[in-house]
């Protein structure tokens, strides 16, 4: 990152008012004339602003964004433009308008419009401008937890996003929350592939293993992800032996979910047990539902349901149900604050397959 200059409104509007040219014509020459990146948002920011008012340092919200989203799609202007107008406003965006209370008809299909205007406009931007990823440090570091958020939760990734991700698994001193990240991130979006798997095999014990930060998004460590990925695609390796073999040091965090999908019978029945007592850890029910549907060949959501019916309880039954059993995986610690957990408590309220009971509970989560 380079330091962006100061006082750049200031500048584009003296010398619109000094040579009789356009603002934008100003700014367009003036921004291919520096060298800026995405982190100089600052300046970036000006432009729209000295646009939009070249007589005061200021304009309405909806109109600097609506103007942003129109600068980042004009291929006209540099990429470290367009970039730092994306870093700028993805926080006002997600955060502030995607929030925004939509009782007024009108209001709520502008928003809806600008919504989709934007997600199309900062997919454009990362397609061709490589993305600096959620844990740049820069002078926005307070909007960190919103970014980390905010990507945890995209449908699509750019190209840029993927090809961030994957040079983050390529990196031996990637570890700990951010490895987790981006193996749940590349699998989401069907970019994992076996090559990127086999690539950890080699000292996966001291990427996964040595650091054992709490993730603040998911309740699944890198290493049991990286299991779970593993066994889905059918790649034999020995890490579960080796979990095992060191069980108690990892009882619940790591070993309990993988049972699910390496354990034997015996203990798969035997967290069956542990996952049927009241207070039971969601990672303890994850491994002895998705253990169960393994060993009987039966969907998650079955084995979810067989475990409530037994239980006598829904309650985390469901929770590992809407979480795990439909893809992409809805990773968050607290389901609640994932926005896709109604649409998939209405897939399970569906499924005339699941009892009456488990539908009746499913339906009562639907907003």
């Amino acid at each position: 990152m380079s330091t962006p200059p100061a006082g750049v409104y200031e500048h584009l509007t003296e010398t619109s008012r000094h040579t009789g040219r356009p603002v934008r014509e100003v700014a367009l020459e003036w921004a291919h004339g520096v060298d800026g990146d995405w982190s100089w948002w600052v300046p970036a920011g000006d432009i729209v602003i000295a646009i939009l008012n070249p007589h005061q340092d200021r304009a309405s919200l909806d109109d600097a964004t609506v103007l942003a989203v129109e600068l980042m799609t004009d291929t006209a202007w540099p990429a470290w433009v367009r970039a730092a107008l994306a870093w700028r406003y993805a926080v006002t965006v997600r955060r502030g308008y995607a929030s925004e209370p939509d009782d007024d008809p009108d209001r709520r299909a502008w928003l809806t419009g600008l919504l989709e205007d934007w997600d199309e406009a900062e997919h454009m931007v990362w397609e061709e401008i490589a993305w600096p990823g959620p844990f740049a440090d820069d002078a926005t570091s307070q909007w960190g937890p919103y970014r980390l958020r905010w990507f945890e939760l995209q449908e699509r990734l750019a190209a840029q996003q993927v090809a961030w991700c994957r040079a983050r698994l390529a990196d031996p001193t990637v570890r700990g929350v951010e490895l987790g990240l981006v193996l749940r991130r590349l699998w989401d979006v069907g970019e994992l592939t076996d090559q990127d798997l086999l690539a950890l095999a080699p000292g996966w014990r001291g990427r996964f293993l040595r650091q054992f930060d709490s993730d603040p998004f998911s309740g699944l460590g890198a290493c049991v992800v990286y299991g779970m990925a593993l066994a889905e695609f059918g790649i034999a390796a020995p890490i579960f032996e080796h979990i095992r073999e060191h069980r108690r040091r990892w009882e619940t965090s790591v070993h309990a979910p993988l049972v699910g999908w390496y354990g034997t019978p015996e203990e798969v029945d035997e967290l069956w047990e542990r996952a049927l007592r009241p207070g039971a850890d969601p990672r303890v029910v994850l491994g002895a539902t998705a253990g169960r549907a393994r060993l009987e060949g039966i969907p998650l959501a079955r084995a979810c349901d067989l475990a409530a019916a037994e239980a006598g309880r829904h309650d985390p039954f469901l929770r590992v149900a809407l979480a795990h059993g439909g893809r992409p995986r809805l990773w968050a610690r607290d389901i609640d604050t994932d926005p896709r957990r109604s649409a998939r408590a209405a897939e399970l309220a569906a499924d005339d397959s699941l009892s009456e009971g488990f539908r009746a509970a499913a339906k009562g989560l639907q907003c």
